[in-house]
């Protein structure tokens, strides 16, 4: 009897993870390019908006009368809580990244395929906590440049702050290598799934995981485009924000040779 039970309920267990999965993978976010993108025939562009140009412009040489007679305030502390909102959940994740890449028992390495998925695990734990950590670099410096020049901080919004050639490279590379890091860890848990758990529960558990993760993509992917819902973006997708990104670091290279 206690074996019958125990068959039930491992079943019942495959259903409900199957369909987690199915379900999450078909998400509306998985994968999704917001609507307002697909229907229109722009192209991508790794330039920050027009208006935001505009508005700096008319902010620092004065302009005509509608923009200038905006009110700009000090926007620091509210770009602080920013980036802090992201500080402590990526030390949150690469103190879970530390046990889990580098403590926890090493996956199997008993055929190709596992030894294939070891060495991709191992990778991925090293990534995965240098993402981490890097975001929470950028942060901690930007929210301590935002405190010493606070009085220079004054904007229209905290997003044109936060848009401003002084913290631009730093807030996306913040939300790039959190982001990306996050990915990296829940690829680890899906690999972990797969080569640890027991047989008759890895392959749901796995996609599972996987599930979640194109979910995430999908989210990101919807946060990214709606930006400040008044018509102001760092891109359309993730990919989109990730190629901005290079291209600061490259002009930031080429100005100076020395920079990271």
């Amino acid at each position: 009897t206690t074996t019958i039970v125990s068959n039930h309920i491992i079943n019942y267990a495959h259903f409900v993870l199957l369909l987690m999965a199915i379900t999450m993978s078909r998400s509306y976010y998985a994968f999704a390019v917001p609507v307002s993108f697909r229907r229109s025939n722009k192209s991508l562009s790794f330039k920050p908006s027009n208006k935001i140009h505009v508005l700096r412009n008319n902010i620092i040489r004065g302009g005509d009368t509608t923009t200038s007679s905006l009110l700009t305030t000090d926007h620091s502390d509210a770009a602080r809580v920013l980036f802090g909102n992201i500080i402590n959940p990526a030390a949150l994740l690469a103190g879970g990244l530390v046990p889990l890449g580098f403590l926890a028992s090493p996956l199997k390495s008993d055929t190709k395929s596992e030894r294939r998925c070891r060495l991709l695990y191992n990778i991925l734990a090293v990534l995965s906590l240098a993402n981490q950590l890097i975001a929470i670099v950028y942060a901690t410096v930007a929210c301590n440049k935002l405190t010493e020049t606070s009085l220079k901080s004054t904007t229209t919004s905290v997003f044109a702050l936060l848009q401003s050639e002084d913290y631009e490279l730093s807030w996306i590379a913040t939300n790039v290598h959190f982001i990306m890091g996050l990915f990296g860890f829940i690829s680890m848990v899906a690999l972990r799934a797969y080569s640890m758990f027991p047989k008759t529960i890895s392959k749901e558990s796995t996609g599972l995981a996987i599930s979640s993760l194109l979910l995430m993509f999908g989210i990101v992917n919807k946060g990214i485009a709606q930006g400040n819902r008044s018509g102001d973006v760092f891109g359309n997708s993730m990919s989109h924000l990730i190629g901005r990104y290079l291209v600061l670091l490259f002009q930031q290279q080429r100005s100076n040779v020395f920079a990271i």
